[in-house]
């Protein structure tokens, strides 16, 4: 596998809807130290608004990769990195939801388990949310050519195109409502790149404390290694649900 280009050809996008996390500041900054350029964008009600002109932006300005962390998920710098060197086109960490003992992402049907930690390792997912997330410019090439999206915005001088769209899909027994950022899984998949998890990245979503891996499943110990248990879908269902540690 080929060196990863130098730091300062991967920009770093921040949608930033309220404070940011102390925590993954704290990690931007080491980043932007290393020589990763850092946006922190804030002033956007609509974070599918905010994703479409920071992705067309970055784009627009010869990146060619780029690392989306929410303002609320505290990383170590170093899985930036982690993703980075996989040499793939769309990867991601994965991490809970705030709350609900459930995962930010959507397994593939028919996943019993996945293994977090030392022992984790590549697993594809049908959808991520974009809290660590690192797409190659040739995904959202392919995005754009194969769902023929216009660019959008002209009469403002800033000009879009609707990457991260929210969409609904026909689902079991009606329609699912995408939002922006399984919507545009669900555009990549269509057009040929699948994300890939990273499973042996540790995240932390910030909410009343640092969900982790763990808090998706089962009660709080932390663990250096984890296996997420999916339960099977009720019959007739393909889709997973959440699962049990």
């Amino acid at each position: 596998m080929p060196d990863p280009a130098p730091p300062s050809s991967c920009v770093v996008l921040v949608p930033v809807g309220g404070a940011i996390d102390p925590g993954c500041d704290d990690a931007l900054r080491e980043l932007e130290r290393r020589g990763h350029p850092v946006w922190r964008v804030r002033g956007y009600s609509a974070v599918d608004a905010a994703r479409n002109q920071m992705a067309t932006d970055a784009l627009a300005q010869g990146y060619d990769e780029l690392m989306w962390i929410d303002s609320d998920v505290a990383f170590d710098p170093a899985d930036v990195g982690r993703l980075r060197a996989n040499g793939l086109p769309f990867t991601c960490g994965l991490y809970p939801k705030k709350g609900p003992r459930q995962f930010a992402c959507e397994f593939l049907p028919g996943t019993p388990a996945v293994r977090f930690g030392v022992n984790g390792g590549l697993a594809e997912v049908r959808y991520c949310g974009f809290g660590f997330t690192h797409v190659r410019r040739e995904v959202f090439d392919a995005v754009r050519m194969h769902h023929r999206l216009p660019t959008c915005n002209q009469r403002f001088g800033s000009l879009l195109v609707p990457y991260f769209e929210p969409l609904s899909i026909p689902e079991h027994g009606g329609r699912w409502s995408l939002s922006e950022d399984y919507a545009f899984c669900e555009r990549a998949r269509q057009a040929g790149f699948a994300p890939v998890a990273d499973t042996r990245v540790r995240l932390w979503h910030v909410g009343t404390y640092r969900y982790g891996w763990e808090d998706a499943g089962s009660p709080k110990e932390r663990y250096a290694d984890y296996t997420f248990h999916l339960p099977a879908p009720p019959a007739g269902d393909p889709r997973p649900s959440a699962g049990n540690g």
